[in-house]
């Protein structure tokens, strides 16, 4: 071989062909496992106020949440004295024609179009014209004609249509008489009851913390146990999608279908939503989801939406004053939306149009990634290109960024773009020390970028101080270059 020829050979080996991966959007939502099991872009390892845009978009595209926006019109209210109302917004009756009120229903809601009823965060009481019952309870449910309270470890249930008799002394053999009892197997203490929850007529719960029980029938004939170790952290952390009861656990989110065992649907996030004390949730029909407000194990606001045909977590932040923190139905636009009750009492909604939390900028925040280039954390690449497809309607009236975040490993990339998350949507101030490169993004097809950076690998966010935005794909371009230097 002649030395031009080994020349010309030697520099084709080490000008090696670019490579290409897609970053496609991370459609299943947050997880704290991506970088040691590898699960792959389908997951983010760090988000906030970003999800689909839609469940059944063909391209997965996703960004910023929806705005909330106050509801105007009719206003929802919350009548004086507060009583109990049925779906349609008639009022429920003692026997002998009175409303049935409570000391407090600070979360009972009025809305135009129907009545929806929540329970009552504060304790009430319920009298008795036949039997006893104690005072100050905590969690009630209707079931199949019957008013079900709960007090400390004791559940009670009234006599089937007639809701003041309490009397437990009645025949036995009568599946209609009114009945009491604690939730626990022969021989152990009941632990205190912490929600009830019915599910139309074809199926009550009862749970604890740590425990749940099923009545799939009369009270009187049917309660089972159906776990010794999951429960439900409080009264109204629950729902019902027509399919699937949905509630969170101390250990996570649960769904069950009636007759099966309760399965965890984020395994994925046991760091972020074990050990919460309170949540409330809400079934969304128009998005196919869940409204997830709850309060962690260090009392701090913690709020999420469950994409359910993905089966995807998406970590959510509002402003205190605007945090939703109860919610009903309203008849919007000839559709049942979801409408919250926000912390200054106003009644917002999500929007697709809205750009602002009823004029308070959205701060979002996505990471894309980890990307290993090689087969695993001891080889080295030239990150040597980045094309960004953004969603052509960005209204981010502060522009939207790409920070670049690598690592000598797939953890160190996420540990890296976790941080620029927390930055990003703490505000953006100043300059994070995990950014390595930056880039400002516009609407649809872009020039492509040269970040022309040596690293094993690397994630990218997203991020946006105002208005809204979304992403399909980023494109990246690459070469191997050799074993990582220690």
């Amino acid at each position: 071989m002649d030395a031009d020829t080994y020349n010309n050979a030697a520099q084709g080996a080490a000008r090696q062909p670019l490579g290409g991966k897609e970053i496609r959007f991370p459609y299943s939502g947050q997880s704290s496992v991506i970088a040691s099991n590898r699960l792959g872009c389908s997951y983010t390892p760090a988000s906030v106020n970003v999800i689909l845009r839609s469940p059944r978009n063909w391209d997965r595209c996703g960004g910023t949440r929806p705005g909330l926006k106050a509801f105007t019109g009719t206003q929802p209210t919350t009548p004086t004295p507060n009583h109990w109302l049925w779906p349609n917004g008639e009022a429920i009756l003692w026997p002998n024609g009175d409303n049935i009120a409570f000391s407090d229903m600070a979360e009972k809601i009025i809305m135009p179009g129907g009545g929806v009823l929540l329970n009552p965060h504060e304790t009430f009481n319920v009298g008795a014209s036949k039997g006893a019952i104690p005072n100050s309870f905590t969690a009630c449910a209707w079931y199949r004609d019957r008013m079900i309270v709960s007090n400390g470890t004791m559940w009670y249930a009234s006599r089937i249509g007639e809701l003041t008799d309490f009397d437990y002394g009645g025949d036995y053999a009568d599946i209609s008489r009114p009945v009491a009892g604690n939730v626990a197997l022969a021989g152990h203490e009941g632990e205190t009851i912490t929600a009830l929850a019915a599910v139309a007529d074809s199926m009550l719960v009862i749970a604890t913390k740590r425990s749940l029980w099923r009545v799939t029938g009369e009270v009187t004939q049917s309660l089972s146990p159906v776990s010794e170790h999951i429960g439900i952290v409080s009264r109204h952390a629950w729902c019902w999608d027509g399919v699937r009861f949905w509630f969170m656990s101390d250990k996570g989110l649960y769904a069950m279908v009636a007759g099966e065992p309760p399965v965890n649907m984020t395994p994925h996030l046991e760091d972020v939503v074990r050990g919460w004390s309170a949540a409330t949730i809400i079934f969304d029909s128009e998005r196919n989801g869940l409204h997830i407000f709850g309060t962690d194990g260090n009392n701090a606001a913690t709020d999420w939406f469950y994409d359910i045909e993905n089966r995807a977590m998406w970590k959510l932040q509002y402003a205190s004053a605007k945090r939703p923190t109860s919610g009903g139905l309203a008849m919007l636009g000839g559709m049942n939306r979801v409408v919250f009750l926000c912390a200054d009492g106003t009644f917002r909604y999500w929007e697709e149009t809205q750009t602002t939390d009823d004029g308070t900028d959205i701060v979002s925040a996505l990471a894309m990634g980890p990307v290993t280039h090689t087969t695993g954390d001891t080889e080295n690449a030239f990150l040597a290109e980045l094309d960004f497809e953004m969603d052509a309607d960005i209204t981010s009236s502060s522009g939207v960024h790409a920070s670049g975040c690598i690592g000598r490993t797939s953890n160190e990339a996420v540990k890296a773009a976790v941080a620029v998350v927390g930055w990003a949507a703490g505000g953006a101030s100043g300059t994070s020390a995990y950014e390595k490169f930056s880039y400002s993004v516009i609407p649809g097809w872009q020039k492509v970028v040269r970040p022309r950076i040596r690293c094993n690998s690397f994630a990218i966010v997203l991020w946006s101080t105002a208005g809204r935005w979304a992403i399909s794909k980023i494109t990246a371009a690459h070469r191997g270059c050799g074993r990582i230097r220690r």
